[in-house]
């Protein structure tokens, strides 16, 4: 293959993708290697495209979250609470100068490149998971405890992600591979089963990881998707998989419905006391407290925010001054992505987060592109009970492959009418 600069990117742009399911060094190294190369490709006669409207949305993202600069004492903390905000710049900066290359055909590529290093990081989890299954089961048997195993506490502290990778953050890349997959079933053609076997394994870890928002999320925005496609293309296949959709979760409604091991029996909505003991919470009730705190320190700082500064100073402030214990001691975050932007940089940053999210639908919308829609309102209601922007893995496959997505050539199938077209 010839050494060039177009090569590289083609190379070096799957595999910052694919590394989020590595360790922060990799995607920071890729990262690296793209800014340099982008850097490279300036003085070779590439070009800024000034006229796109997102990256300077992303880069206002970043700047409004230097407010602490100006309104806190700790610049110390300002600076590392915004270091993770830099990716809103550095790879905004990237597409910009390589827009040329987001074609079709390499879309295609990237689409493969990240649903393969999915199954295989799936493969790899439900191995490790089975080992900590089996060595939870002997150690308990040591002890004859072993009906503990049934215990909930203990299957989902074995499986996968603790200690790795947030399960919802795990969450989040499976569905988007899993809503990128029709793209990659053509390059099966005559094996087909293998591919199918690939979308069961998913589906099945997505599942098992037992994140729940990410699941009501992923099933809403499926149905969502399949119902699109049966409006473009009146296709019975859809239709069948619409059918098949709706049929396998009433299955698993019904056999996991009193299931141990099933989160959803934990979602009841019940009255709470903020200075209850840990035990006093369910994790719907933990997040009502949350919100219930920052709602009250944003209505202290309604217009700038806090700044990160002074935001995890307050907080805490907060949690002390209305008994919220469990809130104090594990300092959680506002677990809403709008929350903690308001809080952190008011309403400027609120604006900024809500006009990127605006912009990238109305570009799915005005090209009729179900794929970018459809991942674009998977990843905004997964933050509804996750600040997903407070960690590099969600900001850097937003300003990744979303940004890519929504800057680049639409990615369709050949020969078939846009989803939206019917609606218009």
């Amino acid at each position: 293959m010839k050494l060039s600069i177009e090569n590289l990117f083609q190379l070096l742009f799957p595999l910052l993708v694919c590394s989020l399911y590595l360790p922060p060094v990799f995607y920071t190294l890729f990262t690296s290697c793209l800014v340099i190369l982008a850097g490279f490709a300036l003085s070779k006669g590439y070009n800024l495209n000034y006229k796109q409207p997102l990256p300077w949305l992303f880069a206002g993202f970043f700047v409004v979250h230097l407010n602490g600069l100006f309104i806190n004492t700790d610049l110390t903390a300002v600076l590392n609470g915004v270091q993770n905000k830099l990716s809103f710049i550095l790879l905004p900066f990237i597409l910009t100068v390589f827009q040329p290359l987001l074609t079709r055909s390499f879309f295609r590529k990237l689409i493969a490149a990240f649903f393969y290093s999915s199954v295989l990081i799936c493969v790899v989890f439900l191995i490790l998971s089975t080992i900590n299954l089996f060595e939870n089961y002997n150690q308990l048997a040591e002890h004859n405890r072993i009906e503990e195993l049934r215990a909930f506490n203990h299957y989902y502290a074995s499986f996968l992600t603790h200690g790795y990778m947030h399960r919802s953050y795990f969450g989040l890349l499976i569905g988007a591979a899993l809503f990128s997959s029709p793209f990659v079933a053509p390059i099966h053609s005559a094996k087909r089963f293998f591919f199918y076997l690939a979308i069961v394994l998913l589906l099945g870890v997505l599942f098992l990881l037992q994140s729940r928002m990410i699941l009501i999320a992923f099933v809403f925005c499926a149905f969502l998707y399949l119902v699109l496609k049966i409006i473009q293309s009146r296709s019975i296949t859809w239709a069948i998989y619409l059918g098949l959709g709706i049929l396998s979760l009433g299955v698993l409604a019904f056999f996991f419905k009193d299931s141990p091991y099933n989160r959803f029996n934990k979602v009841a909505v019940e009255d709470y006391e903020l200075s209850g003991d840990s035990n006093d919470f369910t994790g719907s009730t933990i997040r009502f407290a949350i919100w219930e705190n920052s709602l009250e320190l944003i209505k202290e700082h309604p217009v700038v925010g806090v700044g990160y500064g002074d935001l995890r100073k307050k907080r805490l402030e907060v949690y002390r001054e209305n008994g919220f214990k469990i809130g104090h001691s594990q300092k959680f975050n506002s677990h809403n992505q709008l929350l903690e932007t308001q809080l952190v940089a008011g309403i400027p940053g609120t604006f900024f987060l809500l006009a990127m999210f605006g912009v990238v639908v109305w570009i799915a919308i005005k090209r009729k592109d179900t794929h970018l829609f459809i991942l674009t309102t998977f990843i905004f209601l997964s933050m509804l009970t996750e600040a997903m922007f407070e960690r590099q893995l969600a900001i850097t496959f937003w300003c990744t492959y979303i940004l890519a997505l929504a800057m680049g050539e639409k990615v369709a199938f050949k020969k078939e009418e846009p989803a939206f077209s019917k609606l218009s």
